[in-house]
Formats: C-alpha cells, structure tokens, sequence
C-alpha cells in the first residue's frame, strides 16, 4: 500500500507546476507564486512524513499517528478551500478545519488512555507555522526560486 504515495507525491507536483505554469502563462505572476508556495511546500513534505510512518510500521501506535498527521498535512487545501468566504477570506476557520483531526485523535487518546500522544502535540505545535508560511511568497528566496522555473522550465 505504501507504493500509491508515489503517485500521489507525483501527481502533487505535476498539479502543482501545472498549475503555477497557467498562472504565469496568463500574466499572473504575483498570484502564480502565492499559489505555488502552500501545495508545493506540502508535496516536499508529505514523503518526510510518510517515509518516516512507514519507517515505524513495527511500532503500531507510533505508526498510525504518524499516518493520521501524514494526512491531515495534505488537507489544508481543501480546508482553505471551504472557508474561502470573504475578501479576503478568514483564516481561521480554514486553520481550525485543518488542524480538526489532529485535535479529534488528541481528545481520543486522552479519552481512552489519559495521556496525549507527543506526535499530536508536536503535530499541534507545528502544523501552524505552516499556515504562515505564505508569508515568504515576496522573499528573496521564493522569487529566485519561481524566476528559475520559470526561465528553466516555462519558458
């Protein structure tokens, strides 16, 4: 089972590219780069995370944890995408959709055992930041990256 996430990551990226491709190609180059920035940083960190699940297959309750923030990682998109009301949209109910079943598996833990599991915690502790993370869309960095796709690959 662990082979489709090669797919996944695959067809991620291509969409990804794709899609940044289009943007730019229709003279949006401040929405291209915007837009890129949150589903490619997730496909760069989805194999982490799955790589390192898979890697603890032999440890049960650490593996499926591992497999439930692996997950949710990948749903803030389509938990944006729900609250997109508004100009411009509030985030926060998009980041509170997105970080529910990390905090539904947490309440389960305490419940049935009394003690939070650290990979939610630190699940809970980190997955925030990546919602800031459109803050480097005008970075240095971001815009030397985007320029290079699209001088080496768009152009």
């Amino acid at each position: 089972m662990a082979v489709y996430a090669i797919p996944l990551f695959l067809v991620g990226m291509w969409v990804s590219f794709s899609q940044f491709a289009l943007r730019v190609e229709a003279g949006e180059l401040v929405l291209a780069r915007a837009m890129f920035l949150p589903p490619f940083t997730d496909m760069l960190v989805f194999p982490f995370l799955f790589g390192f699940a898979v890697y603890r297959r032999g440890r049960p309750e650490l593996h499926k944890r591992l497999m439930v923030v692996t997950t949710a990682m990948l749903l803030v998109a389509g938990a944006m995408r729900i609250t997109m009301f508004g100009d411009p949209p509030p985030p926060v109910p998009g980041l509170l959709i997105w970080l529910s079943p990390i905090a539904l598996a947490l309440v389960r833990d305490w419940a049935a055992e009394r003690r939070v599991h650290a990979v939610y915690a630190l699940a809970l502790l980190l997955m925030p930041i990546f919602f800031f993370r459109i803050l480097l869309v005008d970075s240095a960095i971001w815009i030397g990256f985007t320029d290079w796709v699209i001088e080496g690959f768009l152009s």
